[in-house]
């Protein structure tokens, strides 16, 4: 079921911090009519499968690579247009 689109994601960025930290976020993006579909549930789940295996609380298990700068905080979503002016904001600021 992996779809071969899905290794680009809509937008990823990355935003600085006060404290020189790092905020990296990557979104797909989603038209309202594909709400609750399979493909869209799917990269819904991988990518909060993601934001948990990279978020600053995960911690690195052997065998993993780990994020290599010391603040970084990761996040990803599945945004559909209609939220994308609620939701944006608090991606981009955590």
């Amino acid at each position: 079921m992996c779809d071969e689109s899905f290794r680009y994601p809509d937008f990823v960025f990355a935003a600085l911090r006060d404290d020189a930290g790092e905020r990296r976020v990557a979104i797909e993006s989603k038209g309202d009519q594909l709400a609750g579909n399979l493909d869209t549930e799917y990269k819904r789940e991988l990518l909060e499968t993601l934001t948990k295996a990279y978020s600053k609380n995960a911690g690195t298990k052997a065998g993993e690579l780990p994020m290599t700068a010391k603040s970084v905080e990761y996040e990803a979503a599945v945004v559909l247009f209609s939220d994308m002016l609620v939701k944006l904001p608090v991606l981009i600021n955590g």
